[in-house]
C-alpha cells in the first residue's frame, strides 16, 4: 500500500507545500535512500513546477528538491 502511494504520486491542483508533507509522511515508512525518493517526488510535480526546476541547481536531497519544488511553484502562483 505505501509503495503504490509512493509510485502514484502526483500533485495535482495542490500547492507543492501541501503535497509535500503527504509524501513525506509516506516516505518515512519506506527505507529508500535520497536519490530514489528525490526521483519519485520531482516525477510526481506538475509540468510547469519540473520545467521551473532546470533553472535550479541539481538537488542533493530530500528536502532540497522539495524546498526548490515549493519556491518554483511559489512563483508560478504569483504570476497566475
Amino acid at each position: 500500500m505505501i509503495l503504490t502511494k509512493l509510485y502514484s504520486f502526483q500533485q495535482g491542483s495542490c500547492l507543492a507545500s501541501v503535497d509535500t508533507s503527504e509524501f513525506r509522511q509516506i516516505a518515512c515508512d519506506v527505507s529508500w535512500d535520497d536519490q530514489a525518493l528525490c526521483d519519485h517526488f520531482s516525477r510526481g510535480l506538475r509540468n510547469d513546477v519540473k520545467t521551473l526546476l532546470l533553472n535550479f541547481l541539481e538537488p542533493t536531497s530530500l528536502s532540497q528538491v522539495i524546498s526548490q519544488a515549493i519556491q518554483c511553484d511559489n512563483i508560478l502562483f504569483e504570476i497566475r
